[in-house]
């Protein structure tokens, strides 16, 4: 039987929702607060449509890391993700720094990325405080780079903004950040793929990127490592295996055929940097959140192209 048959015998026997009831997402804060509580915080960036980019620290009984639980609770169930409770907080957004963009217009926060100082976290909390690593465990060939590394993830956008600029934004947020901290070397983190894509979706994604962004170290390892569905041959038949372009043409294509596409960060990550410069050190299955699809991402941010270079890092 083929990928494509074996996908359509799928379909008719597709899982009820993964959570039977769904808990009450939790009530907006209120705007004055938001925004008296985001103006003691460091501006990092504006942009011309009213949007202002902020990097925000931790402070206690935070009115604004509860709006972003609440929005991240909110933008993640809209794509079959989520952890089923009011708010999506957890231990690490307490000493984690979040990159935040702010509607000035409409008063809401847009969306937003956390962002970890891997030294800091390293030498004072070691490799259980980081957030990936309850997801991979670390190597030790994974400490040189801890050095002169940030830790990115838990980005959303909410709903309401879909289709808009506002993840490209949020980069600039990120670029920002990499200009103050010229020492910084790598950024790493997980970028998640929803468990509600097809089978034959993730078996191809996740063989894609592990051929073509493979490391010849193994840095981390899955704690829940991805099994395939359908037998490795049999995915790397679809593929050429030796010409990138092509085959994310036809990864492209083969997804769009069966209705969905590429993660937007799987493509944004994977083109953001010259060849070597991105790796994909794994895949995990979160069952913490809704048996989602990490892939553990490694950027050198030595070698990010030059016009997103230009474009992130280098704006004035």
């Amino acid at each position: 039987m083929n990928l494509y048959k074996k996908h359509l015998y799928s379909l008719k026997k597709r899982k009820k929702s993964y959570f039977q009831t769904q808990s009450a997402i939790a009530r907006p804060q209120k705007r004055q607060d938001l925004i008296s509580e985001l103006k003691s915080s460091q501006l990092i960036g504006e942009t011309n449509d009213g949007k202002k980019i902020y990097l925000y620290d931790y402070s206690d009984d935070s009115i604004v890391l509860k709006e972003l639980g609440r929005l991240r609770e909110l933008s993640f169930r809209k794509v079959g993700e989520g952890i089923n409770k009011k708010r999506d907080t957890d231990k690490y957004d307490i000493y984690y720094q979040h990159i935040i963009l702010w509607d000035d217009n409409d008063l809401e926060i847009v969306g937003s990325y956390r962002i970890g100082n891997a030294d800091f976290i390293f030498r004072n909390i070691g490799v259980k405080g980081f957030y990936s690593n309850t997801l991979f465990k670390y190597t030790e060939e994974l400490n040189p780079y801890l050095k002169d590394s940030i830790e990115l993830g838990r980005s959303f956008v909410q709903p309401k903004y879909w289709g808009t600029r506002a993840l490209d934004y949020l980069w600039y947020g990120i670029g920002s950040y990499l200009k103050n901290n010229p020492n910084i070397k790598y950024m790493f983190g997980p970028v998640s793929m929803s468990s509600t894509f097809p089978i034959i979706a993730k078996d191809l994604m996740i063989f894609y990127y592990s051929h073509y962004f493979k490391n010849s170290k193994q840095l981390v390892i899955p704690k829940l490592s991805y099994q395939y569905s359908n037998s490795v041959n049999e995915i790397k038949e679809q593929f050429i295996l030796n010409d990138r372009k092509k085959d994310f043409k036809f990864l492209k294509s083969t997804l769009s055929s069966i209705g969905v596409a590429v993660p937007t960060l799987y493509k944004q990550y994977s083109d953001i940097a010259e060849d070597g410069g991105v790796k994909f050190l794994g895949f995990n299955v979160d069952k913490e959140f809704s048996d989602c699809i990490d892939g553990f991402i490694l950027v050198d941010v030595e070698k990010i192209k030059d016009a997103p270079r230009k474009r992130y890092i280098q704006r004035d």
